[in-house]
């Protein structure tokens, strides 16, 4: 198990990843809509490489918001899951992630107008992100900010988003 300061920690070192992988999944339905195709390469570290066009990012992202979260898990064979499928599960916690990568934003406001800041990030992936709690709080921007921009310095490792599915 580790601390949800260590995931979260994690999250933000993955944050240039995972929003680009959010913003090509909202580039490709945008492409569909005005009928041209869209492709996006994912490279994750230790899972894979795969080029993905608009109607196969869109519908893994169906997928992950048709799809409970264990349904998405039992699919996974333990040790051996698959770039689609790990891309399905960034997608399902795409709201809980965007929105912990959104506060920056406002933490920066926040600060600079000597207001009172509280943000708590709950773990969309429950137990199968293996961490002691679900909950992260921040109750000052600076704090925040702080903790973001330390965990930025370090490498994103895919494997512990969801290390039960890497054993």
């Amino acid at each position: 198990m580790t601390s949800i300061e260590n995931y979260v920690s994690n999250l933000f070192s993955g944050k240039c990843f995972i929003s680009q992988l959010y913003y090509a999944v909202d580039k490709a339905r945008t492409a569909i809509n005005t009928n041209r195709v869209f492709y996006f390469t994912v490279n994750i570290p230790n899972i894979g490489t795969k080029n993905y066009n608009s109607l196969c990012l869109i519908s893994l992202d169906n997928k992950s918001v048709n799809c409970s979260l264990q349904s998405l898990i039992n699919e996974v064979t333990p040790g051996n899951i698959t770039i689609d499928q790990y891309v399905t599960l960034l997608l399902y916690g795409r709201t809980q992630i965007q929105l912990l990568f959104q506060t920056e934003i406002n933490a920066l406001h926040t600060r600079s107008n000597n207001k009172s800041f509280r943000y708590i990030y709950k773990n969309p992936y429950n137990t199968y992100a293996n961490v002691l709690t679900n909950t992260l709080t921040f109750n000052n921007a600076t704090v925040f900010l702080d903790f973001m921009c330390e965990s930025m310095k370090n490498s994103f490792d895919p494997t512990l988003l969801f290390p039960t599915l890497f054993l």
